[in-house]
């Protein structure tokens, strides 16, 4: 951002700007420590796991007489940033084994929200219609994709049969 600024502006003002987050983005890589994975709201749409992944995860949802969602066996919760609004904040996101960088939010389904449900009701129906009555509703298309997306993702398993 600061970069494109100082290109259109040329401005002392942005050209600052610029060469600090620079600076910034290399002490940061030189840390050595993981870097956030900020996606300006991309996982608000979808994921970037493969989807194929997600199409089979979402096949063996179907093949199930019942849903029995448990917590993925890697699954962590831990603060990484996000946007609200205008305003990159911190927040919860999850993450696993198969998606280390960690993501929160899947076609505007928060899944934090959607593992409760899912785990909670062993009739993706029920879980549906739980997730839609603790807050903002969403479309049973754009559940199904988050569902099957914290499946891919290792968030949630199948627990026994």
């Amino acid at each position: 951002f600061f970069q494109s600024a100082a290109q259109s502006h040329g401005t002392s003002y942005w050209i600052e700007r610029a060469q600090a987050a620079k600076k910034a983005a290399v002490v940061a890589s030189d840390s050595g420590l993981p870097q956030a994975d900020i996606r300006n709201q991309l996982d608000l749409l979808e994921s970037n796991l493969p989807e194929a992944d997600v199409r089979a995860a979402f096949d063996e949802i179907c093949a199930q007489d019942r849903l029995g969602a448990v917590r993925g066996k890697t699954l962590r919760i831990f603060e990484g940033p996000g946007v609200a609004g205008h305003r990159i904040v911190m927040e919860q996101r999850l993450g696993s084994a198969l998606w280390p960088s960690g993501m929160r939010y899947v076609r505007g389904v928060d899944l934090l929200q959607l593992i409760e449900a899912a785990m909670s009701h062993d009739q993706v129906p029920e879980g549906w219609a739980a997730y839609n009555a603790s807050g903002a509703a969403v479309t049973l298309p754009d559940y199904l994709t988050a569902l099957s997306t914290a499946f891919a993702a290792g968030f949630l398993e199948h627990g026994k049969k």
